[in-house]
């Protein structure tokens, strides 16, 4: 008996020394884990500071050579464009008589180049003109043309037309390519 007691102590005192060894052990690698956190985080924000840094130092540089070559595109002075307009503000321009030009700007260069040269004479009407192929103006095309729209709720086209207006009221509407030539040329 006195040797099971002997060999109980023994596994005791060795249970005992293995714990406190363990307990050693936890507070070594406690104490190291604490560090190599330290650490670690101190290498993380290095390479996130190198990083940022090295993206602002790219795009300074990217914008300033940009910006010195010629790749800028030189800027003139603006030009408001007052010619095209919407098929809704047909009736509603301050001159007291001028033409109103329905084409499709896109499609044949016919009209593009009629209204340029009636544009360049010396004694002209002020004239507009208005992209039918525009989705603004989708409402003002149907197959039922009104030649004698009285206001803009009654306005109708279904191809090139030239509408004279005269004190807001329609004073002449040419839907004939030929009578449109006469008219511009």
């Amino acid at each position: 008996m006195a040797k099971n007691k002997t060999k109980k102590n023994n596994k005791n005192k060795e249970i005992k020394q293995t714990k406190k060894e363990e307990q050693k052990i936890k507070l070594d690698v406690k104490g190291s884990t604490d560090s190599e956190s330290i650490s670690k985080i101190i290498k993380y924000l290095i390479v996130v500071v190198i990083i940022f840094g090295g993206v602002y130092f790219l795009t300074d540089y990217i914008t300033n050579h940009s910006s010195n070559s010629n790749y800028k595109k030189q800027v003139g002075e603006a030009t408001i464009q007052n010619d095209k307009i919407l098929a809704g503000s047909t009736f509603n321009k301050s001159d007291d008589e001028y033409y109103v030009l329905f084409y499709d700007v896109t499609g044949d260069s016919t009209y593009t180049d009629l209204y340029s040269s009636y544009k360049e004479k010396e004694e002209h009407l002020p004239i507009y003109y208005v992209d039918i192929k525009e989705g603004l103006n989708s409402k003002f095309i149907g197959e039922d043309i009104n030649e004698e729209p009285t206001d803009i709720s009654e306005l109708k086209v279904n191809g090139p037309t030239l509408i004279k207006i005269s004190n807001k009221e329609v004073e002449e509407f040419i839907t004939n390519t030929d009578e449109i030539k006469e008219k511009l040329s």
